[in-house]
């Protein structure tokens, strides 16, 4: 009877989150395009991520024993994070080098946070949740009252639409996603008119990259929702039927897209020129061609400094800030040691998340193979992840990386105690 008791206190401590959740979800607020760069025109708030991130490290500290078992557990993650790391020296840049390694490291650090937790999976939703109605109410603020052009591509909350289409697509697929959790009768409702709103902007955004991931993720979903159970019916006909609606508008706008710009390549080809991608395999072709450190590459961040900037413009008569694809991107900066390193910890993960679901058949396991196909596809056309850049895709393959890693071992073990008492 008294272990059954302190069973139960387990229990409830672990449905309570810490404060250093908070710090999870404020690291994700700050580090939107749009208010970060509210925050850096205020010197005083220049050095918030630092600090976020001491704090980070010295709640890490604090539970040291929990924090030992994430890095055993994942110490290829860390190889990754330290080789970026390491890189720097040879950017010529490493002032400005460190300031952008901040972006995985701190990353990595917030999230070790949430894993220090006994539930990071709720954890993770809460966080998730949260984030996105802040988002999406704060676009909202912004489209409709501060807006001035009523017909350019909407950005809202990011300085690009393809950033703000890969988040609404993100927020459009979690939203999707939580429909589907059986305990999530009472929210269904938010959870419908939050998909609404992420997928308008989603269209709004006129990223045709992000809205092929969220297709790429929404097909995926609608393929595992078949393994799932037979219970709840009527509530899986409702997120087919919707998801069908969704996929129908997206399909279309990716035709009229496609048939757009053949009609548009068709011309330009005539003239004796080339377009594919919108400019994009221009930009891939030029930076493979002068590239010429394939093993180390030029350090994080390196490659694109003012003067290959400059000669772009002169050579594809674009200004390419970066290379619009997340792999070619890492290929660049970290060289075939860093692209070795990321392969074999995206195999990892994919084969630990099959595996998972195989297994478990866990709702959860459903959000975390989804949203890792939608930034694996986002980061063909777009560069978010592995780039020097703050983006949720950092923030999503750091968690996916540990809780395959975790979830088989510590997570079992929690569970099993549990069960004992059922």
């Amino acid at each position: 009877m008294i272990e059954y008791f302190n069973i139960m206190k387990i229990q409830k401590k672990s449905t309570k989150p810490s404060k250093a959740i908070w710090i999870s979800f404020f690291w994700l607020i700050i580090s939107t395009p749009y208010i970060s760069g509210i925050l850096h025109n205020f010197a005083r708030f220049r050095y918030i991520y630092g600090s976020i991130a001491l704090i980070a490290v010295y709640i890490l500290i604090k539970r040291k024993k929990q924090f030992d078992n994430i890095f055993k557990n994942n110490i290829l993650v860390f190889v990754l994070v330290g080789y970026i790391g390491l890189s720097i020296f040879w950017t010529g840049t490493i002032i400005e080098s460190f300031k952008n390694y901040l972006v995985p490291a701190a990353t990595l650090i917030i999230i070790c946070l949430i894993f220090i937790e006994k539930e990071p999976d709720k954890i993770f939703i809460t966080i998730f949740k949260r984030y996105f109605i802040v988002i999406i109410l704060l676009s909202i603020l912004i489209e409709f009252i501060f807006r001035s052009n009523s017909t350019a591509a909407l950005t809202a909350v990011s300085s690009h639409k393809n950033s703000f289409g890969i988040l609404m697509a993100i927020s459009s697929i979690f939203f999707l996603w939580k429909m589907g959790k059986r305990k999530d009768n009472k929210e269904i409702g938010l959870s419908i008119l939050f998909l609404v709103l992420s997928f308008y902007f989603l269209i709004g955004s006129r990223s045709i990259g992000a809205l092929g991931a969220f297709v790429a993720g929404s097909i995926t979903f609608l393929f595992l929702m078949f393994f799932k159970s037979k219970k709840n019916l009527k509530k899986n006909i409702l997120i087919i039927t919707i998801l069908t609606f969704l996929l129908i508008v997206s399909s279309a706008k990716l035709y009229k897209s496609y048939t757009e710009y053949s009609v548009l390549q068709y011309i330009v080809e005539k003239t004796g020129r080339d377009m594919t991608f919108t400019g994009r395999t221009n930009i891939w072709d030029y930076a493979l061609k002068t590239a010429n450190q394939p093993i180390f590459g030029y350090g994080f961040g390196g490659f694109w400094n003012e003067k290959r900037i400059l000669n772009a413009e002169r050579s594809i008569n674009y200004a390419a800030p970066h290379s619009h694809n997340g792999y070619l991107e890492a290929y660049l900066n970290l060289g075939l040691v860093g692209i070795t390193i990321i392969t074999i910890i995206l195999l990892s993960i994919s084969k630990r998340l099959i595996k998972r679901f195989v297994k478990l058949n866990n709702h959860f396991d459903i959000l975390m193979i989804i949203l890792f196909v939608s930034i694996l596809f986002s980061n063909i056309f777009n560069v978010g992840l592995f780039s020097i850049y703050f983006s949720i895709e950092w923030f999503i393959f750091f968690f996916i990386a540990i809780y395959t890693k975790r979830s088989n071992k510590d997570q079992k073990k929690f569970k099993s105690i549990k069960e004992t008492y059922k």
